[in-house]
């Protein structure tokens, strides 16, 4: 595979296995995704060099591999260079092998596969590991990024000094928080991210915790706060969130105001939305009136 630093390359395959956790965006081997599933990956690419592009594709085949539940407790693994995907390995069975193939050449972007895969039907897979394996690794380090971010975006918890760590989908927040308040929706924000089954809020309180870390509001390089800018993360918070379609959700933002238009399931599902894109920083008001529910519910029009 063509040169790429360590630290790149790791932050491209969470990226990847990011959007395969996000609601909307296609999975590897599925190349019949929406063209809107499609429209969003090409994107994601475009301004990529082809070795970053390389270890995108790594992190689709790779994600979809772990989540894959014939397959998910192999230990499989992946390099992709230009159009050429080769796997390896080992499985149990010739069906496994296959499966594995079919999922790498259905991988947009990839025309051939290397299958250096081997059989072996004396493959135990239920061996307990000391450590957690590869693959639980990298699902908590997307876990924490997931987290991290949602917290940074919000205008509630962006200024304030917490750390986020994630084991086996458990997350773990320490750090300070500046109001009984804000502790609980950093709580709330990490326990609705996906692949969080639970959440230890272990957050102390200290009034002064937001003037002291002013500061660090403009470090994240979006201080500006555009309205593309609002849009993107309001989008991806909703994508991000438990309970939310965020893929039935379009959102513009203009002079700060966010415009929600879609369907969604309930009440509940409206208001949480709602919550979602007046927590993002910069956002002067949410207008939800073109949210359409499905169902019979008391609704939310605008806030």
């Amino acid at each position: 595979m063509k040169s790429i630093n360590k630290p790149l390359k790791q932050t491209i395959l969470a990226a990847a296995l990011a959007a395969l956790v996000a609601p909307g965006l296609a999975l590897a081997g599925d190349k019949a995704g929406t063209s809107t599933d499609m429209d969003k990956n090409t994107s994601v690419m475009m301004d990529m060099s082809a070795a970053e592009k390389d270890a995108y594709r790594e992190g689709q085949i790779w994600a979809t591999y772990v989540t894959n539940p014939g397959l998910n407790a192999l230990d499989l693994r992946v390099d992709v260079e230009g159009n050429k995907a080769t796997i390896s390995g080992t499985v149990e069975t010739p069906i496994q092998k296959r499966l594995a193939e079919r999922i790498a050449e259905r991988t947009e972007g990839v025309a051939l596969v290397d299958n250096q895969v081997k059989v072996d039907p004396a493959l135990v897979v239920t061996v307990v590991e000391p450590l957690p394996g590869y693959a639980t690794y990298v699902a908590d380090a997307t876990l924490e990024a997931m987290v991290d971010s949602k917290l940074l975006w919000n205008q509630y918890t962006d200024g304030l000094d917490i750390d986020v760590s994630a084991e086996g989908g458990v997350v773990t927040l320490t750090g300070v928080a500046d109001t009984p308040n804000s502790r609980a929706l950093a709580g709330r924000l990490a326990a609705s991210t996906p692949g969080a089954v639970l959440v230890h809020n272990k957050l102390n309180l200290d009034p002064d915790q937001k003037g002291q870390v002013a500061t660090a509001e403009a470090a994240d390089d979006d201080d500006l706060l555009s309205d593309a800018w609002i849009t993107a993360k309001t989008n991806s918070t909703l994508l991000w969130t438990e309970g939310v379609h965020g893929s039935d959700i379009d959102v513009e933002t203009k002079d700060g105001v966010v415009t929600l238009e879609g369907t969604v399931e309930s009440g509940f599902e409206k208001e949480l939305a709602i919550d979602i894109a007046q927590g993002i920083r910069g956002v002067e008001r949410v207008d939800a009136s073109g949210l359409v529910m499905n169902s019979d519910s008391d609704s939310v029009s605008q806030r």
